[in-house]
């Protein structure tokens, strides 16, 4: 071995990114991977609800039921039958909207954006058409033997009860439309549109 000390390397060039390879991919922030993974289970899930509604409405509309509560009705049934048809699609909106989420997909914003905005007013609508005509057309005549007030009275909290919980449900849109709002979360979207393809 030398006395002398090995000499240190010569200085190098910072290492080049390969050819194509553009910025590190915007972190996606902790609100919107719990959003797309809500949105993607809800929408699954309402998917299903709303395509067994689709069908329930067109056959009750088609099997002419003698005690259809609504037969006299037939603009409510069809109102009825449009808003699950709407649902439907809505429910393919939000399943789309959290799959693209995950990837920040700029689209999938605006996806959830429209779902949340079409879900409050859909919900506003059916919830008047079921207090003004729905709520009179199926109140059911009380059982023999049967106190009628009380019948009454558990046919009319069981009634409020669903639509009181259909307006709970509105929370998770107006959740939705609060945190696709905030900055942070639109610059994220907007950050992964920029990034070279």
């Amino acid at each position: 071995m030398s006395g002398y000390p090995t000499p240190p390397p010569p200085p190098g060039y910072p290492p080049m990114m390969p050819y194509g390879a553009g910025p590190s991919a915007p972190i996606r922030p902790q609100a919107v991977t719990v959003i797309a993974i809500i949105a993607i289970i809800w929408g699954s899930l309402a998917l299903l609800c709303s395509m067994l509604a689709v069908a329930g409405n067109v056959i009750t509309t088609t099997a002419n039921i003698p005690n259809d509560p609504l037969r006299g009705h037939s603009g409510v049934r069809t109102i009825e039958t449009v808003l699950s048809v709407l649902g439907l699609i809505l429910a393919v909106v939000q399943l789309a909207g959290g799959i693209g989420s995950l990837k920040l997909a700029p689209w999938a914003r605006q996806g959830l954006i429209v779902y949340a905005i079409s879900v409050i007013i859909l919900t506003l609508v059916d919830f008047a058409i079921r207090v003004m005509y729905l709520m009179p057309a199926v109140q059911p005549a009380p059982p023999r033997n049967v106190n009628a007030q009380a019948y009454r009275m558990g046919f009319t909290f069981g009634f409020w009860g669903a639509l009181i919980l259909e307006l709970v449900l509105l929370i998770w849109p107006i959740l939705i439309l609060y945190f696709m709002s905030k900055p942070d979360i639109k610059a994220a979207y907007e950050g992964s549109s920029q990034r070279p393809m």
